[in-house]
């Protein structure tokens, strides 16, 4: 399996735990040396410096492709999709956990900076926000009007991905509350996450004529059977 932008590794110990074969690539020297900190001694772990829009990987390599909070910072998404699709096995899968982090409505905004005034009151270290470099970031990649995950859908089906399936994050939002502080409560869900993942097509055009055939079954007139 192939993690993408593994960050301090969060997921990784959880690809481990499962039984999954990891090689890992993120971008950063910083979030890599953590990560094999981390994971020190782990025999099925492989981690590297790597960009996720050009992985280097060889062809159809990994059975899956898993990557937390990375689509939405691509600069080149199309570019991404179809190496990643170069890259998975027929019939591999893509799981994607993202969300939207540049759409935030104005009752979210408000919940973000009650947040912060009870963290403030309380005397407990709140997140820190590079806001410029946010802001910057923001004007280079291309979602930065946000991430929905049918358009993401869209996207990835023009790369050649099918059979998608699309999860709201809402059951583990309610986990996250459950118990926390009021500002961490206020503070969760300010993101609309989701969990998208589709397959590659075991042959060429396989979804697309599955689709076709779909389309004429619910298309053809009844069969009046003979009794």
């Amino acid at each position: 399996m192939l993690e993408l932008a593994f960050g301090t590794g969060e997921i990784t110990s959880v690809l481990l735990a499962l039984g999954f074969r990891v090689t890992g690539l993120d971008l950063t020297e910083a979030m890599l040396q953590k990560a094999k900190a981390k994971h020190a001694g782990a025999s099925d772990l492989s981690l590297f410096l790597g960009d996720a829009e050009d992985t280097r990987e060889d062809d159809e390599s990994h059975d899956a492709i898993v990557m937390r909070h990375l689509v939405w910072t691509l600069v080149d998404p199309m570019a991404a999709f179809r190496d990643w699709y170069r890259v998975v096995r027929p019939g591999g899968r893509i799981v994607i956990i993202d969300g939207d982090f540049a759409e935030i409505s104005l009752l979210k905004r408000w919940r973000r900076k009650l947040a912060q005034w009870i963290e403030r009151w309380e005397g407990t270290e709140a997140p820190v926000i590079d806001w410029a470099a946010h802001e910057a970031i923001m004007r280079q990649i291309y979602f930065s009007r946000g991430l929905k995950p049918l358009a993401l859908q869209q996207m990835l089906a023009e790369a050649g991905f099918g059979d998608f399936r699309i999860e709201d994050l809402e059951p583990v939002r309610k986990a996250q509350r459950r118990g926390a502080r009021l500002a961490t409560r206020l503070r969760v869900g300010l993101s609309d996450s989701f969990i998208l993942s589709c397959a590659k097509p075991l042959m060429p055009d396989m979804f697309a004529r599955s689709a076709v055939q779909r389309q004429g079954d619910r298309a053809a007139p009844p069969v009046e059977r003979s009794r």
